[in-house]
């Protein structure tokens, strides 16, 4: 991956502005090292030469990997191995995190690849906290706001409040599987006292994005950046958070650091848009033309959900503040894709 000016300089104020003291001389172990999140964790924490950290990434692909992270490629501090989601990790040294990041996060992927998405995070969990409980690690999920699947009231969401989710649309691999995940956490920290904390993610966004993205926001910004129209299916009526990922990154450390065990914390930015204000804010930005196309027979890998705003009142008392708002997160946003792809 290319590393223009402008990235590393941002990653370089997160660096700055977040506490890592907490990490000095230690071992991270994690999965999905090279999705839209943990790779700006990893490039945030290895931007800084003096901050002597061991990241062991575990990888589907070293190749793969080693492109993604060629700017550390001679840095001793950042260890690849490729790992099989159905395999145990074997881990010599010791470990003081475990984050477990790796899954299928592209919704066409729940509807086509259904089991593999439950394995990810069900499977790949409990490989994960095995790791955690021989190494006596901490260890943090990337969960989700999938998990409140369709509730039918339109206030902020808590951390205590759960959803209605059809168990048998293969959409709801992906809900579920983040479910059985924190359970099975829960389970850990019950019988074999693991430090486990949940990160439950808004809808993440950033110049790390994958191209293979098919949520609505993420396909706006590609039609924004090939200067395409954006084309909305729907009459845009759907609230849901989101956050800018070096935001994400910064609460993913204070949650590293502070988190309670047995806890789960909504991640996301408190300011609540529309779907469609979000694609005429993009359109506006990109100066491309906005259509609305409304599909009355929707694909089902598409959410049902109609309003996922969450409330962030637990993790601001552990001193979480999102930094970057919508349209300065979408202009980063556009700005960092030209030069990174």
């Amino acid at each position: 991956m290319k590393y223009p000016s402008l990235y590393v300089a941002e990653i370089k104020e997160l660096a700055r502005l977040t506490n890592r003291s907490f990490l000095l001389n230690k071992t991270i172990v994690l999965s999905g090292a090279t999705g839209m999140i943990l790779s700006y964790f990893i490039d945030t924490l290895l931007i800084d030469k003096t901050l002597n950290v061991s990241i062991i990434a575990l990888v589907r692909n070293q190749a793969t990997a080693q492109t993604r992270f060629s700017k550390f490629k001679n840095d001793s501090r950042l260890t690849m191995v490729e790992w099989n989601v159905n395999q145990p990790i074997a881990i010599p040294s010791s470990v003081d995190f475990v984050i477990h990041g790796a899954s299928t996060t592209d919704p066409k992927s729940y509807q086509s690849n259904p089991v593999e998405t439950m394995t990810l995070n069900f499977i790949g969990t409990y490989l994960m906290l095995e790791l955690a409980k021989a190494k006596n690690a901490k260890f943090l999920l990337l969960s989700s706001t999938e998990v409140y699947g369709q509730l039918s009231n339109d206030k902020p969401i808590t951390e205590d409040e759960l959803g209605y989710i059809h168990l048998q649309d293969p959409r709801s691999s992906y809900n579920e599987g983040k479910r059985a995940a924190e359970t099975l956490g829960a389970a850990y920290g019950h019988q074999h006292q693991v430090h486990v904390i949940n990160a439950r993610l808004s809808r993440v966004y950033g110049p790390t994005l994958k191209v293979s993205d098919t949520k609505a926001f993420s396909q706006f910004l590609f039609s924004a950046l090939n200067k395409q129209p954006i084309v909305l299916k729907s009459e845009g009526l759907q609230q849901f958070s989101y956050i800018y990922v070096a935001d994400a990154v910064q609460g993913i450390m204070l949650l590293l650091d502070k988190g309670e065990s047995n806890q789960a914390y909504n991640l996301a930015h408190d300011e609540v848009l529309t779907l469609k204000d979000i694609a005429s804010l993009i359109a506006s930005l990109g100066k491309v033309k906005l259509t609305q196309n409304i599909q009355q027979d929707r694909n089902v890998s598409y959410s049902k959900t109609m309003y996922a705003i969450q409330s962030i009142t637990k993790i601001k008392k552990l001193g979480f503040l999102p930094r970057i708002n919508l349209k300065a997160g979408i202009k980063r946003t556009l700005n960092l894709l030209k030069k990174m792809n």
